[in-house]
């Protein structure tokens, strides 16, 4: 991939969709700048052009005038030289077409829809690669998605559904090799950290929301981030990804921050404490896949690497025989780091 243009399927044009374009646009030079976007599909439709399509006009015509992935591909100017641009109905219909040429898809659609499965159901049996930022295909259909990969000979990569751009996954399965992990220990999801770390100073947790929420930093309806969901789903993830055990959410106890309150934030700082919405993967020899999975609040000592964590953190901490105790960090206020995170994926795929 490093040597030639990467001709680029977008299946989903949101925050994270625009912000790959975004990033194609401000890297002209080093791996990037071979990113060729060909096609891009939003629930209004989908489009492609042969030569590729202009991230600057199609940024422009979405996010600038509002318009329909029918109405921009209507318009023929979405392309640097006014080039035919195809019309579809879906993202399916698109990459499923004989007169689309395309060699990684990107999957970045809305969790609750079957359209990211679907899609890459489909271009793996085309042996093409995938980068994925959605989770639910990943945690849903971890092993059919690889032995599908496998019998393909194409890749799938999905570093930035965990952590945004913390390399969770990344360090997991290439720099943990050889070792056996005792546990893997996380704050994963930060919607909730930054709840807490309000809670913290004063505010209390429908407040916090609230304010999450003006700043963009929560989902309108965050009930996976509070009701800890997101946190789960990626610690299925991680456990099939870097534990190799077939975990299912199933498999995991999960307790949110909903009944979180000023008062059991108090009770843990007099006690030199602080609440954190902890993932937690621990060896247990009893347990069905050889660890037990947890999502829970815990009180952790303010001066650990967890209870450092504030604002809108998230990370990761990597107990194991040989490599002992690996802790990394992040702090991500925009969408960027998951953007650039496919693009590392991208590029991993050689």
């Amino acid at each position: 991939m490093a040597n030639k243009n990467s001709r680029v399927m977008l299946v989903g044009f949101g925050s994270v969709g625009t912000h790959v374009a975004k990033l194609c646009l401000r890297r002209k030079h080093g791996p990037f700048s071979k990113v060729l976007i060909v096609g891009v599909s939003d629930s209004t439709g989908a489009i492609y052009c042969e030569s590729g399509l202009d991230p600057e006009k199609l940024l422009e015509q979405k996010s600038g005038k509002g318009l329909s992935m029918q109405e921009i591909g209507k318009s023929e100017t979405v392309t640097a030289n006014n080039d035919v641009v195809q019309i579809y109905t879906s993202a399916e219909d698109m990459i499923s077409s004989d007169s689309t040429d395309y060699t990684v898809l990107f999957d970045i659609s809305p969790v609750h829809l079957d359209v990211g499965i679907n899609c890459i159901r489909i271009a793996l049996r085309q042996g093409i690669h995938v980068v994925a930022a959605n989770k639910s295909p990943i945690v849903n259909h971890y092993e059919e998605l690889m032995e599908s990969a496998r019998v393909a000979g194409c890749k799938i990569r999905f570093s930035a559904t965990v952590c945004g751009g913390l390399p969770v996954i990344n360090i997991g399965q290439r720099d943990m090799i050889g070792a056996s992990l005792k546990s893997i220990t996380g704050i994963l999801n930060s919607t909730s950290m930054y709840i807490l770390s309000e809670m913290e100073q004063g505010s209390n947790r429908d407040a916090a929301l609230h304010e999450a929420q003006r700043r963009g930093i929560a989902e309108a309806d965050p009930r996976g981030d509070v009701e800890g969901g997101d946190t789960a789903n990626k610690l299925v993830i991680i456990a099939n990804a870097v534990l190799s055990v077939p975990a299912t959410l199933a498999d995991v106890a999960i307790t949110g921050i909903t009944s979180i309150g000023t008062d059991d934030i108090q009770r843990a700082k007099d006690k030199g404490m602080v609440v954190r919405l902890v993932a937690r993967a621990q060896q247990d020899s009893t347990s069905r896949i050889g660890y037990t999975l947890t999502v829970q609040p815990e009180e952790v000592p303010s001066t650990s690497f967890l209870g450092c964590c504030v604002g809108t953190d998230m990370a990761v901490e990597f107990v194991s025989d040989i490599f002992e105790v690996q802790s990394f960090k992040t702090n991500e206020t925009g969408v960027f780091p998951t953007a650039a995170a496919m693009l590392r994926d991208l590029y991993a795929i050689a």
